[in-house]
């Protein structure tokens, strides 16, 4: 995908020069005009990687990262990154290997668990790790840790 960026040479008599193709020759000399309008123009071009590349999946994580602890779904992700909902899903089945969900809560889980090592409870480590209710903090953390956070808690003695 090409950028346009700024050019400073007059592009209109090249363009008049390929407008006038009426015989063969003109035609050759068109195709002339165009390859100089392509020269002058390509190298005031960015190049900018398409959304389907490593590129794009490394910014979705680190946004990802960034905004865990905070409410964070797909169609936020996607309106703040500027790409498709279904783009990013698709990135995250195809390379994560699990959904976009399953993704922040055990980014969550991984952080919670930091969060009582340290001491803290787990009313305020719930709300501290994004998680909007205690209920889905208790699932996350269950289906992530095959415990549940008190007998983690528990473990920690």
């Amino acid at each position: 995908v090409i950028k346009k960026t700024q050019y400073s040479f007059d592009p209109l008599p090249i363009l008049e020069g390929i407008c006038k193709n009426n015989t063969y020759f003109e035609q050759i000399s068109a195709k002339g005009y165009l390859m100089t309008l392509l020269g002058k123009l390509l190298p005031l071009m960015e190049l900018v990687t398409d959304k389907g590349t490593p590129d794009t999946t490394m910014r979705i994580l680190q946004f990802c990262m960034e905004h865990y602890t905070e409410p964070l779904t797909l169609e936020l992700t996607a309106d703040k990154l500027q790409l498709s909902k279904y783009h990013i899903s698709h990135i995250f089945k195809q390379r994560i290997h699990m959904s976009f969900p399953a993704f922040i809560n055990y980014m969550r889980i991984e952080y919670a668990c930091t969060l009582l090592e340290r001491g803290n409870t787990i009313t305020d480590t719930a709300f501290a790790c994004g998680f909007s209710s205690i209920r889905s903090f208790n699932r996350a953390f269950l289906l992530n840790m095959k415990m549940p956070p008190s007998a983690y808690m528990k473990t920690l003695d």
